[in-house]
Order: structure tokens, then sequence, then C-alpha cells
């Protein structure tokens, strides 16, 4: 898969795992994107800066209230870093579903 491509079908899992995981009956695929994101939440957490990583995917990606540089303004921390917290985070998903 290419590198673009897999970032942006990433980025589509996360925007949409918020509903998804509120649904009531969730397909096995559905059940698999939960479950990754979780995961990957999970891992995110027991990293260093964990509330600012979490608050920063939050506004993002399940609320989409902010691009990453707004976002990175509101917690603060430098644009740069909200980058790499973020490259991290797409390295983490991507493992978690095998797309390396």
């Amino acid at each position: 898969m290419r590198k673009r491509g897999k970032l942006a079908y990433i980025r589509e899992i996360l925007q949409s795992y918020p509903e998804i995981k509120n649904k009531q009956i969730k397909t096995a695929q559905e059940e698999g994107r939960v479950k990754v994101i979780e995961t990957a939440l999970e891992t995110v957490a027991k990293m260093k800066y964990a509330n600012s990583r979490l608050k920063i995917i939050k506004m993002v990606y399940f609320d989409r209230s902010h691009t990453l540089c707004g976002a990175a303004l509101q917690i603060p921390v430098s644009e740069r870093m909200a980058f790499k917290w973020n490259s991290e985070l797409m390295d983490i998903i991507s493992e978690e579903m095998h797309l390396l």
C-alpha cells in the first residue's frame, strides 16, 4: 500500500471510531477497527505526555474541531511536536493493522 494511501486510510478509521464504537450492532470489520484503535489508544496512554497526546487525538480525529496545528496551540505544544506525535500514532496503528 502506498504511504499516502495508508495514511488516508488510517485517518478515515480514526475519524469513524466514535460513531462505530457507539453502534449497537457492529460488523466483524467494524469490531476489528474498534479493537485496533482502542489498542493504539492504550499504547499512547502509556507514553510520555499521554494526556496531551490523547487531547490532540480527540480534537483532531474524534471531535474534528481542530487541525493538527490548531490542536497544538490549544494544548500547548509546538507544531513540530504535534506532527511528531501524529506520525508516531500513525506508525502504531499501521503496525497494529499489519500495514507495514
